[in-house]
């Protein structure tokens, strides 16, 4: 295992440049649900995660049209006794007030941020089309690592996650035995003040009711 992780590592060290490019550029394509009228960029950003799907090697990538936003589905089957059910949000807030950045938030430039180094400043860079696009590299430097997935992947990726999530429901319901797996994973890393990564492996939800 050990060795086979030590392959892995390698091959991201040597596409480091070619995976920063990749999510630089899903952080320059706009994908704000929050604007209204549909959002700004969703239609483009849900067409190009179902193109990435499909060149990952995914057997189904598909756009899934909603009473919302369209919600992006993927099914990359490795012939592993597990699966695992990847969410994705694709959509982010809007970038205003934009003066208030320390660099243009549609560029996904890398900026030089103490304590941290260089990182990828833009909308979404964090919430969350970065951890996004970086699971998908990893996917990525496995198999031209020339390593095995060692389990099944279905991605559900949606954008309305800033509106509520209001077509998600309805998908899953109508998706029941599409959607069947062991569990469920939000890839979502982040780095504390320290450097250290921290990923989370659940979260507390609000409640909203009327009196």
């Amino acid at each position: 295992m050990e060795e086979r992780l030590d392959r892995i590592g390698r091959q991201i060290d040597r596409d480091l440049d070619r995976h920063i490019a990749s999510i630089q550029a899903v952080i320059r394509q706009p994908s704000m649900s929050t604007t209204g009228g549909g959002g700004t960029g969703i239609r483009e950003m849900a067409e190009t995660l179902q193109a990435a799907f499909a060149a990952l090697g995914c057997q189904e990538s598909e756009v899934v049209e909603t009473s919302g936003n369209p919600i992006v589905f993927g099914h990359y089957d490795a012939g592993a006794p597990k699966t695992l059910i990847i969410y994705f949000m694709y959509d982010t807030e809007a970038v205003l007030p934009e003066e208030e950045w320390i660099s243009p938030p549609m560029e996904g430039n890398l900026v030089e941020v103490p304590p941290f180094g260089r990182c990828i400043v833009g909308r979404g860079a964090i919430n969350t089309k970065g951890p996004m696009q970086a699971f998908l590299n990893t996917v990525q430097a496995i198999q031209v690592a020339g390593e095995k997935v060692p389990i099944n992947l279905k991605f559900v990726a949606e954008g309305e996650e800033e509106l509520g999530s209001g077509s998600l429901a309805g998908f899953i319901q109508a998706n029941v035995d599409r959607l069947k797996a062991d569990d469920l994973f939000f890839p979502m890393p982040t780095q504390q003040s320290t450097g250290r990564t921290a990923i989370s492996l659940g979260s507390k939800r609000g409640v909203i009711f009327e009196l």
